[in-house]
């Protein structure tokens, strides 16, 4: 067990990692982070929760960083190669998606594809899951298994190795949840017996609180709060702004005149509505008439493995 001496240092590696004066919030995850690198007890876990805007990415980057220096083993995990590849660019560390990770994949005793789990190789290593909220729970959240089980019984078939979770509660729970099981501490201590504890960031970090988007979606949290919600949305001139209907196709053609395709964005409420935007898109402002056309790009959203193999790897 590591002394409080040696426990308040690596804090303060953590800190000096960060690069800017910590929030009381994020001292506290940075003590937390070494309460649980320095516990003997099995299935040791911590989650981690923030809002957007809170210094939760940072964080993190500091935590692998500092423990890269130490040569310390650290697997970074999220349930989706997007969510992964952001992780692996912020934390400059590899990552992979959960189910690569903790699945091999094999033929059942019909001739059918069968996951199973994959052996954990890693001793003593710390395992972080990003973007945690997403992870479905319960039999048939991923192809007839239980994802979040799974993943605990693969992280903790040695019991030295460590799980960070980090989430935001913010976000939509998996389909059929009506919260996050894996930001929930007390499914985590009944339903998968882990030694769990919760820090929650709730103070944005200074260089992100002159931000209109930000503040709107503060104080979008306590409206809803309140029965029944009154919601509210506040326009600063700069980059909350209000506009009618009409000058909405106005407005997305100058933005994709100035900035580019990769840097606008457009939020909807559903798939369909969605279909319906990127469609419009293509033919009034980008002028492109055909469902595909030559120069788009495809997203993968989802891996076979019996086209592409164990790896999921797709030659396009």
């Amino acid at each position: 067990m590591l002394s409080d001496t040696a426990l308040q240092a690596f804090a303060e590696r953590v800190a000096l990692a960060l690069r800017h004066r910590p929030t009381l919030g994020q001292e506290r995850a940075m003590a937390g982070f070494s309460r649980l690198l320095a516990s003997e007890r099995p299935r040791s876990t911590l989650v981690l929760k923030g809002y957007a805007g809170t210094g939760k990415t940072a964080l993190l980057g500091a935590l692998v960083k500092t423990l890269q220096k130490d040569g310390s083993p650290v697997i970074l995990l999220a349930p989706t190669g997007r969510a992964a590849k952001v992780m692996s660019a912020f934390s400059g560390h590899p990552a992979s998606t959960i189910h690569r990770r903790i699945y091999r994949v094999g033929s059942g005793p019909d001739g059918h594809l069968e996951l199973a789990l994959a052996p954990n190789r890693e001793q003593r290593a710390l395992f972080v899951v990003d973007e945690a909220s997403m992870i479905g729970s319960g039999e048939g959240s991923f192809g007839g298994r239980d994802l979040l089980t799974d993943l605990f019984e693969h992280v903790f078939q040695h019991p030295g190795n460590r799980l960070l979770i980090v989430g935001d509660p913010a976000q939509l729970p998996p389909v059929g949840e009506t919260l996050s099981p894996a930001l929930d501490v007390s499914i985590l201590r009944d339903r998968h017996d882990l030694l769990a504890g919760a820090v929650e960031l709730t103070e944005v970090v200074r260089q992100q609180a002159l931000s209109g988007i930000l503040a709107n979606a503060t104080e979008l949290r306590s409206q809803l709060a309140v029965e029944p919600p009154d919601v509210r949305f506040s326009t600063n001139g700069v980059d909350v702004v209000r506009i009618e209907g009409p000058d909405l196709e106005d407005e997305l053609s100058t933005a994709f005149a100035r900035y580019g395709e990769e840097e606008v964005c457009v939020l909807c409420r559903s798939n369909k509505r969605a279909y319906e935007y990127a469609r419009q898109v293509r033919a009034r402002i980008l002028g492109l008439e055909e469902e595909v056309s030559a120069g788009d790009r495809l997203m993968i959203v989802r891996n076979n493995y019996f086209w592409a193999g164990q790896e999921g790897r797709a030659e396009l």
